[in-house]
């Protein structure tokens, strides 16, 4: 799963794994927003809480850019979907 930041033309900025890139669209799975807490800091929040599947399609034309999230993101993400995260380098001790 390739885990990327997608800005929306709406100012929302939103971390998911890309599932594909069609001519239209922009399939993603897991969506989560992300916000800053007064208390907690950077929060998670699901993006589509009450829909039925995982995966949203995003119209190209509501995207403004997509990023590389920093590593620090992109770990706590994949630890909050259940991705497997694999180690960068090194032996695992």
């Amino acid at each position: 799963m390739e885990v990327k930041l997608v800005k929306l033309i709406t100012g929302e900025d939103i971390i998911a794994g890309v599932e594909s890139y069609q001519e239209q669209y922009i399939i993603v799975s897991k969506p989560h927003a992300l916000a800053m807490h007064p208390e907690k800091g950077l929060v998670l929040m699901k993006f589509t809480p009450y829909a039925k599947t995982d995966e949203v399609a995003f119209d190209r034309t509501s995207i403004l850019c997509i990023l590389d999230p920093q590593d620090q993101i992109a770990d706590h993400y994949k630890n909050m979907v259940g991705a497997i995260i694999t180690p960068k380098q090194g032996i695992i001790v």
